[in-house]
């Protein structure tokens, strides 16, 4: 009999006391890593403003317009800070950036009124403006939520394979590199959501697949499995949909090795996951007002419940007894499974920016869509960590007699493959990896045990020495990212403090735009957002030296050698050329590298840094034109 299929009755779970005291001594560790990087992080960038500021009130200052890593931050706390106003307008369009019209806002909401609820608690508690409480809340939500998603899987996993496998699943999801990133202090982001609902997906489809469990347990199992993929189409429909591919064609494995037994049960089981997961996404639906047919199916849409629909009638095929009966089941899954490739052949770069080669220029410049092997991150030890428990996990699960390997192993395989494409895809495989790991050690399986044990000291050894050494040596990397985010908001104090009140259309380099969400009188044409193609394309046609529509008041730039990879960017996606000619007679390579260019006046700029760390350019255009 298959080991895995009878864990469940020979395991002893956690009891309550002991999840509770994992999360407790989870909690401790990490208010011990927050005070670390409050000080090296939170307060270092509250004390960097440019001396021109010095006679204002630098306290309100700092948590009006704090310093996060990821540039997607701001655009969370901007619409949590509009919610907690009383704005729910801009969860559906955001006046503030692209062309004067603004740009729709396809995101889901769910983060948005977490951070605005959360933050407006903290601010009752600490007797501060709701607007401090969301901007401080979102430094540190998203360890809170690392923290429940490694409770929920260790409860789970201890159901399977008992209390030692849960612990060990505890400390690889902690401690792992690759994990954590996704959940870091100051970089809240869709991850967070996703990551935590991935996990529940993936456990719901553990208890779903697991042979020798009851009926009523396996339909509770599949609901979970419903809600947490309802929730993961919700949050990113994109990422979603090449997930669902993986775990659709482990699932129809699974369901054709389990057809001999428990056909009947699984059918049911599976009927109820593909229900719940429709009735689920339906609800969000709803609730967020985005039920409806548009063009684009990049963020959710009602086409990818028409493919739920089908991946449940494709992985149903296999536990039908009749032949007929099979064909049609198959026919139709395959039907409405592959229904968004028709949407995007009648709609084409409508339906997604990956079919607009402006849009995949463009994401050629951002990092997380760039291979690890091209921009250095292979080495970084996110990645490696990543890669060393992936490949354990494959190991493991090379047995395709035990339950549920099928399912991991379609789904690690893939997401190495996407993960090799793609930095982004770096978290999602390193959890994946990990749960199928930690389910593989059972009582007869030792040298699992022991591996994951090995792996988990030295993810310990590597986690204490960043976090001891943070505050004198934190990195490269780190000290760059300070830079460029202090450096961002020093651009948008010039620019406010020149508005005079008014708005400003203001043409940026993109990765200084998204701190000016912050910034009410700051308009930036050109965000790095796929909502925001015709703001891209205009800004890109501007620097490029190309003729636009777009009106603009100021464009900043960064001087001499500082400025060449974004003249090289902006004719790379407005002219797919970027020979050295063509790049010279740019505008942006005109304003960074002339002393005095033509037609424009150039406006001093007040900075924390010097010119040779940080150099900037701001123009104005002149009143007459």
């Amino acid at each position: 009999m298959d080991p895995a299929a009878t864990t469940s009755t020979t395991t002893r779970p956690l009891a309550v006391w002991m999840v509770l005291c994992m999360g407790l001594f989870l909690g401790i560790l990490t208010i011990w890593c927050w005070q670390k990087w409050e000080s090296v992080w939170i307060e270092r960038s509250e004390s960097f403003f440019p001396p021109e500021w010095q006679n204002e009130d630098l306290k309100s200052l700092a948590w009006q317009y704090p310093i996060y890593r990821s540039n997607d931050t701001y655009q969370w706390v901007h619409v949590a800070d509009a919610l907690a106003a009383g704005d729910p307008t801009q969860l559906l369009h955001r006046p503030d950036e692209g062309l004067p019209t603004g740009r729709p806002n396809r995101w889901h909401s769910g983060l948005a009124h977490l951070l605005s609820s959360g933050g407006t608690l903290v601010a009752k508690i600490q007797e501060w403006p709701r607007q401090r409480g969301i901007h401080h809340l979102a430094h540190w939500l998203g360890s809170s939520i690392h923290i429940l998603a490694i409770i929920l899987g260790s409860w789970a996993v201890s159901r399977w394979s008992g209390r030692a496998a849960a612990l060990l699943f505890a400390g690889l999801f902690y401690f792992n590199a690759g994990i954590a990133w996704d959940f870091a202090f100051s970089r809240l982001d869709h991850e967070v959501i996703f990551q935590f609902f991935f996990l529940l997906h993936l456990i719901g489809l553990v208890g779903l697949c697991t042979q020798q469990c009851p009926p009523r347990q396996r339909k509770s199992w599949a609901h979970m499995a419903g809600i947490g993929a309802g929730f993961c189409w919700w949050v990113s429909a994109t990422t979603m949909t090449a997930l669902a591919a993986l775990i659709t064609l482990g699932i129809a494995i699974e369901c054709y090795r389990a057809r001999q037994r428990i056909a009947a049960e699984m059918s049911q089981a599976v009927l109820h996951w593909g229900g719940s997961t429709c009735l689920t996404l339906i609800l969000l639906s709803l609730c967020d007002g985005r039920l409806n047919l548009s063009p684009s199916i990049a963020t959710i849409h009602p086409i990818f419940i028409l493919a739920q629909i089908g991946t449940t009638l494709f992985c149903l095929t296999p536990l039908l007894m009749r032949r007929k009966q099979q064909i049609l089941s198959l026919g139709l899954g395959l039907l409405m499974g592959l229904s968004p490739l028709a949407w995007l052949v009648i709609y084409q770069s409508e339906a997604h920016p990956w079919l607009n080669p402006m849009m995949r220029r463009v994401h050629d410049y951002i990092v997380e869509f760039q291979s690890p092997f091209s921009n250095g991150l292979w080495a970084q030890a996110e990645y490696l960590q990543t890669l060393s428990v992936t490949l354990l996990a494959l190991f493991a699960l090379r047995s395709l007699k035990r339950t549920r390997n099928a399912l991991f192993l379609c789904l690690v395989l893939g997401l190495l493959v996407l993960s090799a494409l793609q930095t982004r895809w770096g978290g999602l495989l390193a959890a994946a990896s990990t749960l199928g790991l930690c389910l593989q050690i059972t009582q007869d399986q030792h040298k699992f045990r022991y591996c994951c044990t090995g792996l988990l000291i030295i993810f310990i050894s590597l986690w204490a020495h960043k976090w001891q050494q943070i505050e004198k040596n934190p990195g490269t990397i780190f000290v760059t990212d300070l830079m460029l985010q202090v450096g961002a908001r020093d651009i948008n104090l010039n620019l406010q403090r020149y508005s005079e009140g008014e708005t400003l259309y203001v043409a940026m380099p993109y990765a200084f735009a998204a701190t000016a969400a912050l910034f009410p009188q700051v308009h930036p044409i050109g965000t790095f957002y796929w909502e925001n193609a015709d703001g891209i394309q205009a800004s890109a046609d501007f620097f490029a030296g190309l003729e636009t529509q777009a009106p603009i008041d100021f464009v900043v730039v960064q001087g001499g050698r500082q400025g060449a990879p974004f003249a090289k960017l902006t004719n790379w996606v407005a002219r797919n050329d970027i020979t050295p000619r063509t790049i010279e007679s740019s505008t942006a390579w005109q304003l960074s590298s002339q002393p005095h260019p033509p037609e424009w006046i150039e406006k001093p700029y007040y900075g924390t840094f010097d010119t040779q760390q940080f150099s900037v350019r701001i123009f104005k255009k002149p009143a007459s034109e």
